[in-house]
């Protein structure tokens, strides 16, 4: 079979986001620029790649099973997690005696020194390499082969909007990395930040079959939007992720109207509202989801809340009739709370209920991410979307946008927050809800 050339490039629409031919849902999302398509075949993946005329390439099977698939993303995860705990030290404490110390944990900018951060960004180049190569470029020769070809020539021809439709095959895509030109170094010493896929491109994943607008609309001139905090996070960690979060929300009051969560009983209260009043979701809290590829989470999804934990099967129990009438953005700042799969459960996590409940665009982290990172990568995501442009901003681009800026800060973090649907999600401020 001949393969299909991918044109990838994005063309946008200076008056209301992407170009789209009819409006947005979640097939004509994948006309935008193209797409990667993953089924489950039996005890393995097929893959084929999508061009904006929905012509197919030549389908290849990724020989993995689910568990196999969850064991190679928990090398990459645990590759990052390592990497980062390289630079903990121990300091004496007059209180606490010997006390663990770690520069990521105390401060998001320039935590590390230039020369620090590119031996850094090395080992992380090399993770999400093997992790591409892991899943894509085990048998050369193959279609399995020409399909990881046709991805390097896509991801190497420039900035690029991906769209990766599937039910099952759930992967960190922003923390890949394919080489811009040659090869990378064994020790990742040559590897540049363009290779990673969530620096240098939009990538959002499908991962279920309903329609989405792509749509905030404000109502009275003002977005609804309701935070879960845990408000012991500033006290625990000796941060002030909680004060500059009320801050940002104080000095946003033209912008947005805002109800604040500390207690389980309220978060179940404000998500079980009939109709739903919020237009964005936010949690600034701890997560127990998938745990690390040293010592996995068998227990299902949990938020926790400075007064108890809710389950994620808790979720479709809340929301009786799904989100409406303004499906809500959901953001979960929590460590993992962006994985969709555990190693007991696929697709059902927070993201993936939530997503089932009608939300419009899910992000969350991959991995462990340092509150004081956390609060400060909120606030910078929810100013640049709230601001007042034409055309308006959009949640993937943003959130590339901010991992390039905090990139320049020697903080890779930005890489682990995945983006599920709603790269297009942008507020439409020239027009209400009225109902």
């Amino acid at each position: 079979m001949t393969d299909v050339p991918l044109q990838l490039s994005v063309a946008e629409d200076n008056a209301n986001g992407f170009r789209l031919p009819q409006g947005y849902d979640h097939e004509q999302a994948l006309a935008r620029c193209g797409a990667i398509e993953i089924e489950r075949k039996e005890d393995a993946f097929e893959i084929v790649l999508l061009d904006r005329r929905f012509h197919a390439s030549e389908p290849a099977i990724v020989n993995l099973s689910d568990d196999g698939l969850f064991d190679v993303i928990q090398d990459c995860r645990g590759a990052w997690d390592r990497a980062l705990e390289a630079f903990t030290t121990t300091r004496s404490d007059p209180l606490q005696g010997k006390k663990r110390v770690n520069p990521f944990e105390n401060a998001w900018d320039k935590p590390i020194s230039d020369d620090a951060f590119h031996g850094l960004g090395a080992q992380l180049a090399v993770a999400g390499r093997d992790l591409f190569r892991t899943l894509f470029e085990r048998n050369r020769g193959t279609p399995l082969d020409r399909i990881a070809r046709s991805l390097h020539d896509i991801v190497q021809s420039g900035a690029c909007a991906l769209t990766v439709k599937t039910t099952c095959f759930h992967v960190p895509w922003r923390m890949l990395y394919t080489h811009p030109a040659g090869e990378l170094a064994a020790d990742g010493s040559n590897f540049v930040p363009q290779g990673f896929w969530g620096y240098q491109h939009v990538v959002e994943q499908y991962p279920r079959f309903y329609p989405v607008s792509d749509q905030l609309r404000p109502r009275n001139g003002k977005l609804a939007l309701g935070a879960a905090l845990h408000e012991r996070i500033d006290t625990d960690f000796t941060v002030d992720c909680i004060k500059r979060h009320r801050d940002f929300i104080q000095s946003s009051g033209n912008l947005l109207s805002y109800a604040e969560w500390t207690r389980i009983a309220e978060l179940e209260q404000g998500l079980s509202a009939d109709p739903f009043g919020q237009q964005i979701i936010y949690f600034l809290c701890h997560a127990e989801v998938a745990g690390t590829a040293d010592a996995p989470v068998l227990s299902p999804p949990k938020l926790q809340l400075a007064d108890g934990k809710i389950a994620a099967a808790r979720i479709r129990n809340l929301i009786p009739n799904k989100f409406g009438p303004s499906p809500p953005l959901v953001f979960i700042n929590a460590c993992r709370g962006g994985q969709f799969a555990t190693l007991v459960r696929q697709s059902f996590t927070f993201a993936s209920e939530f997503l089932e409940q009608g939300a419009i665009c899910v992000v969350g982290p991959q991995i462990e991410v340092p509150a004081v990172f956390a609060g400060e990568f909120g606030n910078r995501f929810f100013t640049a979307l709230l601001e007042r442009k034409i055309p308006p901003p959009q949640a993937g681009s943003v959130l590339r946008k901010l991992t390039q800026d905090m990139w320049a800060r020697n903080n890779p973090f930005g890489l682990v927050y995945s983006l599920y649907a709603g790269a297009d999600c942008h507020i439409h401020w020239s027009e209400e809800i009225t109902s």
